[in-house]
């Protein structure tokens, strides 16, 4: 067995939902599935210039063992301009309903072609057709092209996580499942009005 078939069939979406990823193309890039291999130098070259790792106060991890086999399992994408690579997409499932996209990380040079935003469209639709319930990403507060673009694909700011790994970070869901939608909302969004009808009774301010 190649370790191209072997890395495709430990795919945890693979196994979880049969996920398929195609190949598209937009604005001359090319975006299709990839295995660890492809992308370990574009990890070690360019991250610690685009996520600001070099001086950065939060913790770094090396390419363990463990780190390795995670990373195997997970939904690789690369996008090509001819043949250089402009940037890499890395996700994986959370759980039995939710697809998490961990990375999306970008040549400077190509971050002005709509390319996430083309991605996001994408891999929401197909996300959508298996019937997952709902897809998450977390991100900087200072990130504010990365929010704007995923407020606009229809994502909703579900929470905040604080941690040594990444800092601050802004939790986006998108839901194509309505019934979580609507639960989210109804328990986090629709805010009632605690104790405004007791405050009536008794003659006190609203």
């Amino acid at each position: 067995m190649t370790r191209a078939s072997a890395t495709e069939r430990s795919r945890m979406s693979k196994r979880l939902w049969g996920l398929e990823w195609p190949t598209w193309t937009h604005d001359g890039i090319v975006c299709e599935p990839a295995g660890l291999e492809e992308v370990r130098s574009f990890i070690a070259d360019h991250y610690p210039s685009i996520f600001a790792l070099e001086a950065g106060p939060f913790l770094t991890e090396a390419m363990t063992d463990a780190k390795r086999r995670f990373l195997e399992e997970c939904d690789i994408s690369v996008l090509r301009d001819g043949a250089e690579l402009a940037g890499i997409a890395i996700g994986h499932p959370t759980d039995w309903s939710t697809w998490y996209s961990r990375s999306f990380a970008l040549l400077p040079k190509y971050r002005e072609r709509s390319l996430l935003t083309e991605f996001t469209r994408r891999t929401s639709s197909l996300l959508a057709e298996q019937g997952i319930d709902r897809a998450e990403v977390d991100t900087s507060p200072a990130n504010v092209p990365v929010q704007r673009a995923l407020l606009q694909a229809g994502f909703l700011i579900t929470s905040t996580t604080l941690s040594e790994r990444w800092g601050t970070m802004l939790r986006f869901t998108r839901f194509f499942n309505p019934k979580a939608e609507e639960a989210f909302r109804r328990q986090y969004i629709s805010v009632p009005n605690y104790g405004r009808s007791a405050q009536s009774k008794e003659g006190g301010s609203p």
